[in-house]
């Protein structure tokens, strides 16, 4: 399903999605970091690694996020098969691989909604251990979650939000496999190593990048590692916005930045029902002590954390992307929902009615697919319009300027009715031109352009950015802005910051 609808989707190529599958990767290759707000490098290391195996193409990072996808049903599948039969475990399956939410970021070539396979991977290595009796297998599992949830963690930072439920679930996992006086001492060994695998792409990150400090803290941006563009502050009107936004993505129609679905999760009468009921028939069963407390916990303060600490931030654009952590929760409470409601606890009569709610969530994932099909399908407001807009497909816009570039010709911001030339932004496609050769020739191909400061011919390289002579400004208006006022400064004859271009 992801792959026909990712396949959907290329019919243009987001200015976002070009930052975080392209220009960010490349400076990633020359062991930079773009800004304190583009600081996925998780995601970026993971491309770079695609890339550098397998070549690089504008839609490369689908796969890869499919590959992801793919692993994190695979893992959510076995976490499944421990509390029901392969039969049954089927359905919760359907619910979380069929949630347009989920299909939609899935997508997208960015690192927007990577918390939810990464969080399937890590709770399945975690359930893997045997903390009474830890052998190899079971340091090796914990060692993985660590990397995997560390690597999570450095593609989209909401996936910090995952790790206090996922030790709340490691304290019941080991409480509940623990028999022996010493086991305490034994689950230690574990603790060591989930510990020791999540410093390690933490450490080969920072020894990585040549810009450090800026990957840890931008003083331009204010951002960096682990909070991305997000500022948290407390704004009551913000909070109730943002938690409207969220309810919004969720119930109506998903009008959120970069979230741009017609018929959402639980959208219309059988969506709503099915959510509500699922959802009261979970917190009945909480409260009959049918799901253990550490885990009805950790699953309540997921929605918390979820909703709550994207709702702080006080800048940028809040929406669902910000707190998916709600639909993990969602997921965890369906599949309790479903076990019970198929043969646990409650008289016949609220088991039927839970068993009609839980059945209800799965026939409108189904049956939301075609208008998700067709909001991937439609031209959106956030494509790139510039550089790959050229020719029919992104893909085609690429080969033509690259074909540009075999002829000898340069790259040319656009000129006005007067002749003059418009300020544009280059680095995307300098990034997309420069990997291109790097990647599939494993060659560095001088790529130039006209300077829309001077006119002049100009060899571009990543220092022109990092050394401000253009501006690195993370939003497209915002650059156009700061680009028309070095334009105008330039026009009065005066002396923009960073005048001079770098050699």
């Amino acid at each position: 399903m992801l792959a026909w609808l990712g396949l959907i989707s290329t019919h243009s190529i987001r200015y976002e999605e070009l930052a975080e599958s392209v220009r960010n990767v490349f400076w990633f290759d020359e062991r930079l970091v773009y800004d304190g707000v583009y600081s996925n490098v998780g995601w970026y290391g993971t491309l770079l690694a695609a890339y550098r195996l397998f070549g690089f193409s504008l839609y490369t990072a689908k796969v890869v996020r499919l590959a992801i996808h793919v692993a994190g049903l695979f893992a959510l599948a076995a976490v499944l098969r421990r509390g029901l039969r392969a039969g049954p475990a089927l359905v919760p399956l359907v619910v979380a691989g069929l949630s347009p939410a989920v299909l939609y970021f899935g997508t997208l070539q960015t690192s927007f909604g990577l918390d939810l396979p990464y969080a399937a991977i890590c709770l399945w290595l975690l359930l893997a251990t045997r903390p009474a009796s830890p052998g190899a297998w079971s340091v090796a599992a914990a060692a993985g979650c660590g990397v995997v949830a560390m690597i999570a963690a450095m593609s989209y930072p909401v996936f910090v939000l995952y790790v206090p439920s996922l030790a709340l679930v490691a304290v019941w996992h080991a409480r509940s496999s623990q028999a022996e006086a010493d086991a305490t001492a034994r689950a230690g060994r574990l603790v060591a190593a989930g510990l020791a695998g999540a410093a390690l792409p933490l450490a080969a990150v920072f020894l990585w990048v040549r810009t450090p400090e800026i990957l840890w803290h931008d003083p331009a941006t204010g951002a960096g590692l682990f909070r991305g563009g997000g500022q948290l502050g407390f704004d009551p009107a913000t909070i109730a916005r943002a938690l409207g936004l969220v309810a919004g993505d969720l119930f109506t129609r998903g009008a959120s930045y970069y979230y741009d679905v017609t018929r959402p999760d639980f959208s219309g009468a059988i969506g709503l029902i099915g959510c509500l009921g699922v959802v009261a028939w979970f917190v009945l069963l909480a409260a009959r002590r049918r799901v253990a407390p550490l885990v009805a916990i950790a699953i309540g303060l997921l929605v918390l954390l979820g909703l709550g600490v994207p709702a702080l931030t006080v800048d940028g654009e809040p929406g669902l992307r910000r707190s998916t952590p709600v639909l993990a929760a969602f997921f965890a409470m369906y599949a309790f929902a479903w076990r019970e409601a198929r043969g646990g606890a409650g008289g016949a009569r609220l088991r039927t009615a839970a068993l009609v709610a839980c059945l209800l969530v799965p026939v409108a994932h189904v049956t939301h697919v075609p208008s998700l099909a067709a909001d991937l399908a439609r031209a959106n407001p956030f494509q790139d319009y510039q550089w790959f807009s050229v020719a029919p497909t992104p893909a085609a816009s690429l080969d033509r300027l690259r074909a540009q570039i075999e002829a000898g010709q340069r790259l040319g911001c656009p000129r006005d009715a007067a002749g003059q030339v418009v300020p544009c932004r280059l680095q995307e496609i300098y990034a997309a031109l420069a990997g291109w050769y790097r990647w599939n020739e494993g060659r560095d191909r001088p790529i130039e352009a006209f300077d829309w400061r001077t006119g002049d011919p100009i060899p571009l390289t990543t220092e022109i950015w990092t050394s401000g002579y253009y501006p690195t400004c993370t939003r497209p208006e915002a650059c156009r802005q700061e680009m028309e006022r070095i334009q105008a400064e330039l026009a009065r004859g005066g002396a923009a910051a960073g005048s001079s271009p770098p050699r």
